[in-house]
Parts: structure tokens; C-alpha cells; sequence
């Protein structure tokens, strides 16, 4: 018997992995070299800019970008930078606050923005611009390699449980394939397994997987941030920008104006862009919030509204009154589409199946000899002469199948054969 053929694994892991260290590895060795051998000189920070911004859809980003001046020592001119900086930087820095600097000693690598020089500390992540979305993509990318592991494991251990946990790591990362597969494929598998073969289980893998799908959607839903346990203090704020919404898990677009994706929902709501200062601070911040359309009167951009942000965390605030039932409302949406979809595909793979048994049944010679009397096919003989091949089948067809023919009145039975 020939050995089971196993999946390359090995190798498809080896040459992503190699992939990946390629893509990574310039900016890698740039950023260590200007690290661990640059040259630092004192500069000023000159602008501080701080935006929100928007997808067609949910999705949306966060821009802290730091303007700074500085004079390289082998330079007669000073150089003008910008970066980005993490969270904490951006609230320390002020505009005319000291710096200092890193930069490349070779002076080709300093024109390439954020890596030939950077404010001296700052977080080489944020420098890439890696914020929220950029997060989100990373996530799901590693949930997908995670599923994939997993998926492997499965194979190797034939563990069906396994599988299921990886198919549902790999459909949190993407929700609307999600939805896809379980519509199309794991709601009708299940529902006709349960109907031919009742009392083995079926009925309740397909009330699990409904439910875990239905959890991981409303999981996967955008919704407000809650304030987190601790002192609470209350402002008015400006609504910088008000974007409706009527798709969700999309992405931002990409440099070229590559589609943003996602999938409509039946109810729009709103995502908000406040403005505000908190108490103690000098410098104004921006927060987001999503909630129903209408449930805020008077919002529009330029209004104000009165928002509660959590001292520890200014930027994670709540609008009072507003609510949020697009959440349930998304969720609903969702439920009947995919829904209709698994009626239609669970149709369509009995109505297949019925029709595969039939036509299995009308092609098979067999099953189509025995639709033909017994006394037809015996006067079939007289038609081929002795020694003919096809008289031979014939009549071995006969002496076998007669105590298997339907035991009907003329119908595959001899007169002279006894009832």
C-alpha cells in the first residue's frame, strides 16, 4: 500500500517565513544601524498634528505625526522631519519643546523618510504609522497563520475538534467568510446529516454552530467603548467630523484608492470625531464614538455635545443618552441573509442529491435491465447466435438476477414460475 501523501507543511512554512524576513529586513537593518551607530543633534519641535480618519465603511485610523528641525553636524542646512509617535510622546511633546535626534552617518539612507532619522526613543512601530488598522491587519493576519497551524494539527491528528476551533479562529479574522462558509456549506451539511441519520449528534453540531457563528459576528461588531472602572470626568467637545455608516469590517484604502470591501447591514448608524481638552492638559485630543443615527440631537459637524471620558483614559469617553441598538440591529441583518442563504443552499444540495441518486439509478445497466420483463429478454437470445459474448452476458444475467428480480405479476418472473 502506498504511504498516505502529507501536506508540505514544513516547506510552505519555510518560504513565508522567508518572505517575511525579506519584507521586514531593510528597514530592520536600517533602523539598527541608525540606532546603535548614528550620530544625535538637538533639535525643536515645530508642528504637532493629530487626525481622525475615515473608511466608505467602520473602519478608520488615528494620525499623530510630530514636526521637527534639527542640523546635522556634517550639514550646512538645517532638515525639517516628520514622524509619527505613539500615544505618550505625542501628549509630552509641545510645540518649541527641545528634541534630539538620531541620524544615519551616511547621508544617502537620511533622505528615506523615518529611516534615516527619528526622534531619538520613539517607538520604531509608531514611526511606521502602525496604529489601529494597521493593528487589526496584523491580527488577522496572525489569526489566519494561527488557523493554519491549527488546521495542520488537525489534519495530522485527525481531530475534527481541532478543526472546528481552527475554521473558527480563521472566520474571526475575516467575519464575512465566515458567514459565508456556515451559510453555504456548514448549515446544510448538518441539517441533512441530522434528517437521514437522527439521533447521532447532527442536530446539535448544527445548533453549535449557529450559535458560536452568531457569538463571533456580535463579537466582531463595532460598538462604543466602555468607560473602565475609575474617576469620571465630564466636558463639552466639538464633533469634528460625523460619518454615517452603513457597512461594516471594511478596511482603509489603500494608497492606489483600492476598495475598502465589508458588507451592508440594515440599519446606518454613526461614527463620531470629538474634539476636546481634558482637565490638566494643554493640548487638545480627539476621540471616537460610534452610535444610532439620530440618537444625539443636534449632531452635525461643528456642534458641540456634551461627552464623559475616564480620567485614566481620556481618550475612551461616552456620549450620555446616546445608544447603540445597530449593534443587535447589524446582528439581525446579518442573521437573515445568512439565513436565506442557507435555506437556498440547503435546497439546492438536496435537490442535487436526489438527483445524483436518480440518475446513479437509471445509468447503471443493471438497474436498467431489471426495468425490463423477463419474458423481453429471454426473446432478446434468439437475436445473438450461439458463442456470441453478448448472448453469454445475457443469459448470465438471467440465471443470476432471477431470485432478485421484483416479485411482481409479469414483471421478471417466467409464467411457469411457481407464486
Amino acid at each position: 500500500m502506498a504511504a498516505e501523501k502529507q501536506i508540505p507543511i514544513g516547506r510552505f512554512i519555510f518560504w513565508a517565513a522567508t518572505v517575511v524576513v525579506l519584507a521586514v529586513a531593510p528597514w530592520a537593518i536600517a533602523t539598527a544601524y541608525v540606532t546603535s551607530s548614528g550620530m544625535v543633534a538637538d533639535g525643536v519641535v515645530t508642528a504637532k498634528r493629530e487626525a481622525i480618519l475615515f473608511s466608505e465603511g467602520d473602519a478608520w485610523e488615528r494620525i499623530r505625526e510630530v514636526t521637527y528641525r534639527y542640523k546635522p553636524l556634517d550639514e550646512p542646512y538645517e532638515r525639517t522631519e516628520s514622524q509619527q509617535v505613539n500615544d505618550a510622546l505625542f501628549m509630552r511633546l509641545r510645540v518649541g519643546s527641545p528634541v534630539r535626534v538620531r541620524y544615519s552617518p551616511w547621508r544617502p539612507l537620511r533622505f528615506v523618510k523615518n529611516w534615516g532619522s527619528f526622534l531619538d526613543g520613539s517607538s520604531a512601530v509608531a514611526r511606521l504609522g502602525f496604529g489601529l488598522e494597521a493593528a487589526r491587519d496584523l491580527a488577522a493576519v496572525l489569526a489566519v497563520l494561527f488557523a493554519g497551524f491549527l488546521g495542520w494539527l488537525a489534519y495530522r491528528a485527525r481531530s475534527k475538534a481541532l478543526g472546528v476551533v481552527a475554521a473558527f479562529i480563521a472566520g474571526a479574522a475575516f467575519p464575512v467568510v465566515l458567514l459565508a462558509v456556515v451559510a453555504l456549506l456548514g448549515v446544510p451539511v448538518l441539517f441533512l446529516a441530522s434528517r437521514r441519520k437522527p439521533g447521532e449528534g447532527y442536530g446539535l453540531l448544527l445548533l453549535a454552530l449557529i450559535i458560536a457563528s452568531a457569538a463571533v459576528v456580535y463579537w466582531r461588531i463595532p460598538r462604543p467603548s466602555r468607560l473602565p472602572p475609575g474617576p469620571v470626568r465630564s466636558t463639552m467637545a466639538v464633533a469634528s467630523q460625523v460619518h454615517s455608516i452603513n457597512e461594516i469590517w471594511t478596511s482603509m484604502p489603500n494608497k492606489n484608492g483600492g476598495d475598502a470591501g465589508g458588507q451592508q447591514i440594515g440599519q446606518t448608524f454613526q461614527a463620531v470625531d470629538l474634539e476636546f481638552t481634558p482637565e490638566g492638559s494643554l493640548d487638545s485630543m480627539h476621540a471616537v464614538d460610534f452610535v444610532d443615527t439620530g440618537s444625539v440631537p443636534g449632531l452635525r459637524q461643528g456642534s458641540l455635545v456634551r461627552i464623559n471620558y475616564s480620567a485614566a483614559e481620556p481618550r475612551t469617553i461616552e456620549i450620555p443618552g446616546a445608544t447603540s441598538i445597530y449593534v443587535q440591529a447589524a446582528l439581525v441583518s446579518l442573521g437573515k441573509l445568512a439565513g436565506i442563504v442557507a435555506i437556498v443552499a440547503t435546497f439546492f444540495l438536496w435537490l442535487s442529491g436526489v438527483l445524483s441518486r436518480k440518475a446513479t439509478f437509471f445509468l447503471n445497466p443493471r438497474n436498467f435491465a431489471m426495468r425490463i420483463p423477463r419474458e423481453r429478454l429471454e426473446q432478446q437470445l434468439s437475436n445473438f447466435p450461439a458463442g456470441d459474448p453478448r448472448r453469454q452476458a445475457l443469459e448470465a444475467y438471467l440465471r443470476t438476477s432471477k431470485e432478485r428480480l421484483p416479485a411482481e405479476p409479469g414483471y421478471g418472473r417466467n409464467k411457469d414460475d411457481s407464486v
